[in-house]
């Protein structure tokens, strides 16, 4: 599922609510930090965090089986594509040990992808299709951020043929809105009433 909306809307922040409800409950998460902000959202000192210098250090397996949270905090295209190519043996190597509940991804990669603007290009969407491909292996859900406008026509133009359900994010005062939009393929039929009812607030 996605998180959908302008910077300032409370992606991260609703994230971080998902991620320490998990830790409550001593489910394992990995998250990758695209834009480093996990610290600010995230009380540090109060969760167990899986960290390392670089990526490539955390692919090789600098990972404490008793931490809850996996952190990848990727710094540069290679770390990402280090990430895009090593995670599957990531969640082999751990899979005795980790059983990973959560896979978020946080913010949006700048360096490689600012020529892709669009859905569908770039290497933060490859990573989410690797996720995706990983997702028949290891039952884990998938959540992740975008950032773009709140029109309706926004939205539509860029999760257009994307199957997965999407949350549109927005201020109203000073709560949290999350409006639920099912993919366009959904077999079901949404009356306008059902859809204004999708609407939770923060």
């Amino acid at each position: 599922m996605v998180l959908y909306g302008k910077s300032g809307t409370g992606k991260t922040y609703i994230l971080s609510r998902i991620l320490n409800d998990a830790i409550g409950q001593q489910l394992n998460a990995v998250y990758i930090d695209l834009e480093h902000q996990y610290g600010s959202t995230v009380a540090l000192s109060a969760v167990t965090v899986t960290t390392a210098a670089t990526t490539a250090a955390a692919m090789a397996g600098s990972t404490n089986q008793h931490k809850h949270v996996h952190l990848f905090r990727p710094c540069t295209d290679m770390d990402v594509l280090g990430l895009i190519y090593g995670l599957e043996k990531w969640f082999y190597d751990h899979s005795d040990d980790i059983n990973v509940t959560w896979v978020m991804i946080d913010g949006e990669w700048i360096l490689g992808d600012q020529h892709h603007g669009h859905q569908g290009q770039g290497l933060k969407w490859k990573l989410i299709e690797k996720l995706k491909q990983l997702q028949y292996h290891w039952p884990f859900a998938l959540i992740y951020t975008y950032r773009g406008n709140e029109t309706t026509d926004g939205a539509q133009k860029a999760f257009h043929g994307r199957q997965e359900y999407r949350f549109d994010c927005y201020k109203q005062d000073q709560a949290i809105c999350m409006k639920l939009v099912p993919p366009s393929s959904s077999n079901h039929a949404y009356s306008v009433d059902d859809l204004k009812s999708m609407v939770t607030i923060i």
